[in-house]
């Protein structure tokens, strides 16, 4: 069975959860981008959720968990691959409830906006700016 088309217990990415914390950036780097990488095949190709009938997106509560911290990252492609990472694991839990593929849930942020407005393109993230982008991503949670 092709992993990527059924994800229910989601090994595959607990392969990743020892280097999202990790203190080198490169490491932190790749399992955020692995992690965007899965999530984006994942969406397009899993089979097992369906239109109409709604289910639970087990692993969205162990993400976020992961996901939200990087978004206030020091590296700057770990907050956007991080924020883009977030953004598909919400797409999932969309789908999951039983919507089409392509019906966009309207209360969903735009990554790029939001990288514009949050996140810049700079280096390191002034500590204001990274609560400010958290307490944003908490709101949009909620």
């Amino acid at each position: 069975m092709n992993v990527l088309k059924n994800l229910n217990n989601f090994v595959f990415l607990q392969l990743f959860q020892p280097y999202y914390a990790s203190t080198a950036g490169h490491e932190r780097l790749r399992a955020v981008d692995a992690t965007l990488r899965v999530l984006t095949v994942y969406f397009e190709h899993a089979t097992d959720f369906c239109t109409g009938h709604a289910s639970e997106f087990g692993p969205m509560s162990s993400l976020l968990a992961r996901l939200v911290p990087r978004i206030a990252d020091s590296l700057c492609a770990v907050r956007h691959a991080a924020l883009r990472a977030v953004y598909w694991t919400f797409r999932l839990a969309h789908v999951y409830k039983g919507l089409a593929r392509d019906n966009v849930d309207s209360t969903l942020f735009d990554p790029t906006v939001f990288i514009n407005e949050y996140l810049g393109d700079e280096g390191k993230l002034e500590g204001m700016l990274s609560r400010k982008a958290v307490k944003v991503m908490a709101d949009v949670s909620n």
